[in-house]
This record gives structure tokens, sequence and C-alpha cells, in this order.
């Protein structure tokens, strides 16, 4: 689910460094305010394939957080594994913007 993009060896990387998140912190409230959050340019890289972040759910999350920027890769959750180039690409357009 997490990678269903992922060659076989990525698949058992990512599964041999798996560790529990805590949950405490998706449960704790957090204030965000325009004079410090707001200040701070945002992009998303939205993943077309990921099945543990849905599209809707990130449309959600790019709704509710806006953004500068969103950029959509042909990806799973893990594009750092199956689309390094591409994310590279990214960070370069947005470096030299």
């Amino acid at each position: 689910i997490f990678c269903p993009d992922c060659d076989p060896a990525d698949v058992d990387a990512v599964t041999a460094s798996a560790v529990d998140e805590p949950a405490g912190p998706l449960l704790e409230p957090i204030e965000l305010t325009e004079e410090s959050f707001g200040t701070v340019p945002r992009v998303y890289i939205s993943t077309a394939l990921d099945i543990v972040v849905g599209p809707d759910l990130q449309a959600l999350m790019i709704e509710r957080t806006p953004v500068d920027a969103v950029f959509t890769l042909d990806t799973g959750h893990a594009p750092y594994l199956t689309a390094a180039d591409e994310i590279a690409d990214i960070l370069e357009q947005l470096e030299t913007g």
C-alpha cells in the first residue's frame, strides 16, 4: 500500500526501515498564526497513485492549508524512491523561481 510502484528491493528497504510513529502529535491541537506560519512559502507535491493518502484527501489538505504551488507526480506515497529525479526537478524550479 505504501509503495505500490516500488520495485521489490525498495519495498524491502521501506519495510526494514519502518518504525511505529507516536499518535500524540496527531492529536495535539496547534495554533498557526499569520505572523509565523503565514510567512512560510508552501508547496505541495501531490502523489496521484497514493493509496495511503489518496488524491481526495490530498486535495482537502491543499484546500485547508493553501499553498503557493502544487506539483503532481504519478507515484505512490514514496516518490523519493520512485521519482527522485522528478522531485529534484521540482526543487530546482522552486530555487530558480
